[in-house]
């Protein structure tokens, strides 16, 4: 069917040529380009057509007949719009007479002015279903204004093979050139280099791609031309439009009425479509101001307030000429402008997310986390019922609506949260820094090797609300890191600090760990990615000193092998702990009550693997911790599991279960308490079973209870080790039930 179909689009579009010579004339090029694809594609359907049994072939063939129609449709469309006009119709999409999933160009460039898409088309290539059944591998890595040759090498190769990761991490540059070489030459790969600014990048890159023809495929976004043709002259390159008036109405129409936000009266609504004509011509086409504008508008529904906005737009973007540098400083205006109509709980909340890093998608449940730690999520716009994350998650929803950040979403049904990250437009980024530095929102410091660091002055006046976000590359100058953290300052100031290493970064300054306490007013400290530091019982020192840090409201030593001290126990304001690494210590006295008097934990994530309580086999305990909403690698081995019971407000729990049934039953009956408490709201369960002896009498009706409990809402269940009559126990399990068994 999929040849006949092809066959009929292929003669219908000749025939259109010849029909409508006058009308496709500035168009005859790419619908000549999309029949020769078509007619490449009738060489191998026949024989696909007899292999419909293959679910791969099926789905092939299911987007060839669509895409035929596709292009038909476009063709007729355009015909039709251009007949009724009696003019050239130019906003076709001409992307898609180009897609063959073929093998014409070794590369395809998208290039243009910040603000005009590029990555946004690049991501819907990169995302069809057609796309990922053509390649084996798909790799997506964002270069931006500071890149290194391995890091980049390494992050594509992890996309392509991540199961060989760790060796990944480890491999030299050649090695990792032979390595990108090998696999493009062993498997048809898609890599997208997204936001390459120069061509010095693409020279310190090209020798980890093909030279000659090859069957993986290369896609870059850049806003330079040059550096496509100067990658490869013979590779297409496209050139998105900026939009004509009607399509940039139709746009801001879709982003500023879609909720149905205009009036019933006509006139009002006749008034409003003229006012958002007017305002769009400001934006000279281009899709992220309109969007912008779009997402203030959204929040604007009477015409009073379109007509202030409309006069308020034209002082902060006038129409673009040349659209160069000039016109981006223009839209830089124009984001001030709408980040200045934010209410004024959300400014903070946008203003934090430049403190990451450039082209980063910044992990959600992360990011509501330190919100609320520093104070920015309001209590008093909490609903009945409601957790503080879940008004953090509206506050990121109202950005989202007004289209100043960009969202992944989680795509699990029982996930607590709607959005999974969250990352920001280069435009929309550099908005924000400037806006920040001129707030004195937050400092960032950045031990660069080889860059001269200047510490401010230490009588130099600080906002009470100082936070600092410190940068330690690989090979960070230890001697200035050295001298900022033991230099006297006026500790009240400091706030927050996050310390930020780059990819492979892993060691921290030695005289971290003996002056950490002089940041004793902090509410958020976190120290991320690092295994050890330079410099003898440096660790110790760094384990002691933060138990003075009794302000903290989070505090993340996340992959960070340390230490840690019964002093622990003196935070009794942190809301969030994360120590959630490979192997943990925890030394001997009063260990296992280090966190009972921490009653206003709310996420807790604990080691992954293991904890070894010096010089005691005493188990952790959680009794008083009633508030705890997550609570991640509880291990019965090391946690008291009778504990569990207390914890009624849990809404993510995972847990592992080690050695005896008679462990596994005791979790059941408190499992079973948390869940029948009347304010119990466990949306999330995940358990891993090793090695417990199933083959008991009651061993599998206790694994059936915790299969088929619905109050219980198990997500995850991975079991080591041997189950009898397996396929009695998991015969039907819920849509969103992963399981997965190690024998």
């Amino acid at each position: 069917m999929a040849e006949a179909i092809v066959s009929i689009v292929v003669g219908r579009l000749t025939d259109l040529l010849i029909e409508k010579p006058l009308i496709l004339h500035e168009v005859r090029d790419e619908i000549e380009v999309a029949v020769a694809g078509l007619v490449r594609m009738k060489t191998f359907l026949r024989d696909a057509d007899s292999r419909m049994d293959v679910e791969r072939i099926r789905i092939l063939l299911r987007d060839v007949r669509e895409l035929a129609y596709d292009a038909e449709h476009a063709v007729e469309s355009f015909v039709i719009k251009a007949s009724s006009t009696k003019k050239s119709f130019q906003w076709m999409n001409r992307g898609k007479f180009c897609y063959d999933a073929d093998d014409s160009y070794p590369l395809i460039s998208i290039c243009g002015m910040g603000g005009l898409g590029k990555t946004t088309l690049a991501q819907k290539i990169y995302n069809h279903s057609a796309i990922k059944t053509h390649f084996a591998g798909l790799a997506w890595v964002s270069i931006s204004r500071k890149w290194q040759t391995d890091r980049v090498l390494q992050r594509i190769l992890i996309c392509l093979v991540p199961e060989n990761k760790n060796s990944i991490l480890n491999m030299d540059s050649d090695k990792l050139v032979e390595y990108m070489l090998q696999i493009q030459g062993r498997k048809k790969c898609l890599i997208v280099l997204d936001d390459i600014w120069s061509t010095d990048t693409w020279d310190a890159l090209k020798a980890a791609f093909p030279a000659g023809k090859s069957m993986s495929k290369l896609m870059l976004t850049s806003r330079n031309a040059e550096v496509a043709e100067h990658v490869n002259l013979d590779g297409f390159i496209h050139k998105p439009e900026f939009l004509s008036p009607e399509q940039s109405w139709e746009l801001l129409k879709l982003k500023a009425l879609h909720t149905g936000n205009c009036l019933d009266i006509t006139r009002d609504v006749k008034r409003m479509e003229e006012l958002g004509r007017e305002m769009v011509e400001h934006c000279a086409g281009l899709p992220l101001a309109i969007v912008v504008l779009g997402g203030i508008l959204v929040t604007k529904p009477s015409l009073i307030e379109w007509e202030k906005v409309y006069r308020d737009s034209k002082s902060s973007l006038k129409a673009g000429k040349g659209l160069g540098e000039a016109y981006q400083r223009e839209i830089l205006s124009f984001l001030v402008w709408s980040y200045n109509d934010l209410p004024p709980q959300l400014k903070p909340c946008f203003l934090y997310l430049s403190k990451f890093g450039e082209d980063k998608w910044i992990k959600l449940e992360t990011l509501y986390q330190l919100w609320i730690a520093e104070g920015m999520i309001l209590s008093t716009d909490k609903r009945k019922g409601e957790t503080m994350i879940q008004v953090a998650e509206s506050y990121m929803g109202e950005l989202v609506h007004r289209n100043m950040v960009q969202v992944r979403f989680n795509d699990v049904e029982s996930s607590l949260t709607k959005f999974e990250s969250c990352s920001l437009h280069d435009l929309m980024r550099d908005m924000s820094l400037i806006q920040a530095k001129a707030e004195d929102f937050f400092e960032v410091i950045h031990f660069q090797s080889g860059n001269e660091f200047h510490l401010k002055s230490t009588t130099e006046s600080r906002s009470a609300s100082t936070r600092v976000v410190i940068r330690l590359d690989e090979e960070y100058s230890s001697k200035e890191a050295n001298y900022y953290f033991t230099k006297k300052r006026n500790e009240e100031c400091y706030r927050s600090i996050l310390l930020l290493g780059k990819f492979g970064a892993r060691s921290l300054p030695q005289a971290l760990g003996s002056h950490v306490a002089n940041f004793r007013f902090l509410k958020v400290f976190s120290v991320e990615h690092y295994t050890n530091f330079s410099g003898a019982f440096s660790h110790i020192n760094f384990g002691r000193a933060v138990g003075s840090l009794v302000y903290l409201r989070y505090l993340s030593l996340r992959d960070t092998n340390l230490l840690i001290f019964p002093s622990l126990q003196k935070l009794v304001l942190l809301q969030t702990l994360k120590l959630d690494t490979d192997k943990i210590y925890v030394l001997p006295w009063l260990s296992r009550d280090v966190l009972v008097k921490m009653d206003c934990l709310r996420h807790l994530y604990l080691p992954k693997f293991k904890v070894d309580v010096l010089g005691r086999k005493s188990k952790l305990r959680f009794n008083g911790l009633s508030k705890l909403e997550t609570l991640e690698n509880f291990d019965t081995t090391w946690c008291e599991v009778k504990d569990l019971r207390d914890l009624i407000n849990l809404r993510k729990l995972t847990l592992t279960v080690r050695g005896s049934f008679d462990i596994l039953e005791e979790m059941m009956k408190n499992l079973d308490d948390v869940a029948s408490s009347p304010s119990s709201c466990l949306r999330f369960l995940g358990v891993t079973i090793v090695y417990c002896h199933f083959e008991l009498n009651n061993g599998l009706p206790i694994l059936k209870q915790l299969v088929y409990a619905e109050n219980l809402n198990l997500r995850e269940l991975k079991i080591y080790g041997r189950i009898p009559e397996v396929g009695l126990i998991f015969r039907c399990m819920y849509p969103q039930f992963v399981l997965q068994l190690y024998i």
